[in-house]
């Protein structure tokens, strides 16, 4: 069990840890002086590691943390990474210059980052758009002539039009990467995330993710439009696997970690809830748990940043009732001393479970 003073401590424990296990020491542990080449035991392989998160507000700190230090990872989370709404919003860039006719992705960068096309501008060519029955881009082109817009209100919808048709143009012979480039400096996107933590973040695995993609345009949609949140897990690959508790159901790990073991994270409770669901999530604590076969660690940190703000932390009331569990446990175990290695193995882990679900009966 480790306490630390912030999330990105608590994350860089974590590859630390692994570094420990698996016997490899990043580049970044020995240039900070966090660790030295003799380190190394290595024990097990980064495959059987798995590190289970409550919420996808923790996987930014820790993906930064095994960016840093080049460990291989995987995530698989209750929401697919297409999903996310920072990652639909430049992908919708993407789609819209392989096809400007995507009413919904246009909609979606009309004002990213925000260029003077007002609500009553967009209703206008919306109208036009319905009256005509063309589509969003095709009025636009056409907003020269539509009377009810004012030269002002038609000036940014024009330079708009004529970015994108720039793009258009220029992804016929671009790579990826390059055209990645031109989108984010052609819109000022660099400027718009520049003090957007959030967005930086899924811009940046994105843009990665482009990069290492083999093929055109045209290909990496398909790919995205094909992808399902199955693809994110790979059980035969030689990576540490990062997900939620939930999507951890029914996996098994060598070795787990759970961070973020505080109050209102574990157990969960949003924002505008007077209390948390304590048993519901006290179950999914435990089906965290017992996914380690060999090892589990667990930390927790004094102050975290969620949410836009950084808040002190408590340790979770759940810490308390698994020292109290494994005391309850070694008692049991020295009375009842099965013969079988398989009978006993199970009865730590069925008394394990009932002192976890049901701490009070061992609370005095």
């Amino acid at each position: 069990m480790f306490e630390t003073p912030t999330e990105k401590s608590e994350a860089e424990t974590i590859v630390h840890q692994i570094e420990k296990i698996v016997g490899a020491t990043g580049f970044f542990s020995v240039d900070s002086g966090r660790a030295g080449y003799e380190e190394s035991a290595g024990a097990a392989s980064f495959s059987d590691i798995g590190v289970l998160y409550r919420i996808n507000a923790q996987l930014p700190a820790l993906e930064e943390a095994f960016l840093r230090s080049g460990i291989p990872y995987q995530t698989f989370g209750d929401k697919s990474f297409y999903e996310m709404t920072e990652v639909k919003e430049l992908l919708s860039f993407y789609r819209v210059i392989h096809n400007p006719h995507s009413d919904l992705d246009l909609m979606r960068i009309v004002n990213i980052p925000p260029r003077g096309i007002g609500e009553q501008t967009l209703q206008t060519l919306v109208n036009y758009q319905h009256l005509n029955e063309i589509s969003l881009f095709q009025a636009m082109e056409r907003c020269r002539f539509i009377a009810r817009l004012s030269e002002t209100q038609r000036q940014p919808v024009i330079k708009f039009v004529e970015q994108l048709k720039s793009l258009r143009q220029s992804s016929e012979t671009l790579t990826l990467p390059e055209l990645a480039d031109r989108i984010l400096t052609d819109f000022s996107l660099k400027k718009f995330i520049k003090n957007d933590r959030k967005r930086q973040f899924f811009y940046e695995k994105l843009l990665l993710r482009i990069k290492e993609f083999d093929g055109n345009l045209a290909d990496f949609l398909e790919a995205v439009a094909l992808h399902r949140e199955t693809d994110e897990y790979d059980p035969r690959a030689e990576k540490v696997s990062l997900m939620t508790l939930h999507a951890a159901k029914g996996l098994e790990f060598s070795v787990v970690f759970i961070p973020g073991c505080e109050e209102d994270l574990i157990p969960f409770r949003r924002k505008n809830d007077r209390s948390a669901d304590v048993p519901e999530e006290r179950r999914l604590f435990y089906v965290g748990m017992t996914r380690a076969k060999k090892r589990l660690i667990l930390l927790h940190a004094r102050s975290r940043y969620l949410f836009g703000e950084r808040r002190s932390a408590k340790p979770s009331r759940f810490l308390n009732d698994i020292e109290t569990a494994l005391k309850a446990f070694k008692q049991a175990e020295i009375k009842d001393k099965p013969k079988k290695k398989q009978r006993r193995i199970a009865g730590r882990w069925s008394c394990f479970r009932f002192c976890v679900v049901n701490p009070g009966l061992y609370l005095k």
